[in-house]
């Protein structure tokens, strides 16, 4: 399955680009251990996007996965994709990417380093991991996935250095896109 996009009519291919040669696009990426609800938060901020009227895109780490790669190093495939986003006329951009560490996440900024990137991460308690991940997966990717959870999560949390924190425990995703959106324009990204 290629990423999901959706991004609305804008400015011409050439306009954009050179837009993004002269300033920053806002890029929201949204990160977080396995079952944190990264995707579902996202979606649901891309509706704000829309109803706000803004041009936008989004792309999901978990929409194309391994097979959907044409790179080995799946930020270049990243990079270009959100390229031809912006020469589609997207003036925001907002990725749900698993990032695993610090180091990752300069690889991620390093990368995509002509964005503006806001890092939101999502973080719920060990124990809402684990069921989250097993209520929604096939029993032999559970065991793995939640091995992943108990591993990422409490590294992110000493080395993401995040713009944004929501903790996901008891809130549901339009809720939580609901704040990572204010935050986000607080912030100045969202709305320039």
């Amino acid at each position: 399955m290629r990423p999901s996009v959706d991004t609305q009519r804008g400015s011409s291919p050439a306009g954009a680009l050179r837009s993004l040669a002269a300033a920053h696009i806002p890029l929201l990426l949204v990160i977080g251990p396995p079952g944190v609800g990264k995707s579902s938060v996202a979606r649901q901020l891309t509706g704000l996007l829309g109803e706000a009227g803004l041009r936008f895109a989004y792309l999901d780490r978990d929409d194309f996965g391994v097979n959907g790669l044409l790179h080995e190093d799946p930020l270049v495939d990243l990079n270009e994709m959100l390229h031809a986003r912006v020469a589609g006329g997207a003036q925001r951009l907002v990725v749900a990417w698993r990032v695993e560490s610090g180091l990752e996440l300069s690889r991620v900024r390093s990368a995509l380093g002509w964005a503006d990137i806001t890092v939101c991460r999502l973080h719920a308690e060990p124990d809402a991991l684990l069921a989250r991940i097993a209520a929604g997966q096939p029993e032999f990717q559970s065991l793995h996935l939640q091995t992943m959870a108990l591993e990422i999560a409490p590294r992110l949390a000493t080395e993401a250095g995040e713009d944004i924190l929501l903790r996901t425990d008891d809130a549901a995703p339009g809720a939580l896109a609901m704040r990572a959106f204010r935050q986000w324009a607080m912030r100045g990204a969202a709305m320039r």
